[in-house]
């Protein structure tokens, strides 16, 4: 994928720490203009960091927290106004609830659910709604980042993992489902022009889980 991708834009979610800033960086050394979104307040920091690493080299962060559907409509909007379109987008942004299921305190499974539901899918879903338009007219590429903790939970040959993992895991399956539909729609409807990626990274350390 490095091949070309010098004054390319990519939209990543959720790029200042982990895997998001881990993108981040490596688009930003083959020289594409990235925006990334932030939204803890932990983040803010590092956002600055990693602007200050690659000042002169086209990389800045806007906080925007990706439930928002006006804020997601928003910074795409901004983006394409500015840079003149997206040619990719990484959806990124997710939080992990790792707690124990509490038998009483039912209602604080559902609570994780739905906030996890909202960042981790239809976070992405709104992004990728607000960003199809433009690249419908010339074209890119849309990744969703899953997990290999949503293979872990549908593979019975795969020993369980020493720690609870839903809801995350099924707001990952989620993401690889939405991505693969899209994928097949797009091979029909755009001819490929639009091309939807989904990728499965090991489990990384980072604090998402510690929200």
């Amino acid at each position: 994928m490095a091949e070309g991708l010098a004054g390319k834009v990519a939209l990543v979610t959720g790029g200042s720490r982990g895997i998001g800033r881990g993108t981040v960086e490596a688009l930003a050394e083959h020289d594409v203009f990235v925006v990334f979104t932030y939204h803890q307040a932990s983040s803010a920091g590092y956002a600055r960091e990693i602007e200050g690493v690659f000042r002169g080299k086209n990389v800045f962060g806007i906080h925007a927290d990706v439930r928002d559907v006006d804020k997601a409509e928003e910074v795409v909007a901004r983006v394409v106004r500015e840079r003149g379109g997206i040619d990719i987008l990484v959806n990124n942004a997710g939080i992990a609830r790792v707690k124990e299921f509490d038998s009483n305190d039912p209602r604080a499974f559902v609570r994780d659910a739905q906030e996890s539901y909202a960042t981790n899918v239809l976070g992405a879903i709104a992004y990728t709604a607000f960003t199809l338009p433009h690249m419908m007219k010339n074209g890119g590429d849309i990744f969703y980042i899953s997990s290999v903790a949503e293979e872990i939970a549908r593979n019975p040959e795969v020993p369980a993992v020493p720690f609870f993992m839903e809801p995350y895991s099924s707001t990952k399956g989620a993401n690889a489902v939405h991505a693969e539909a899209m994928h097949k729609w797009g091979q029909v409807a755009l001819k490929g022009n639009v091309r939807f990626r989904v990728i499965h990274p090991q489990l990384v350390l980072t604090d998402m889980g510690k929200e």
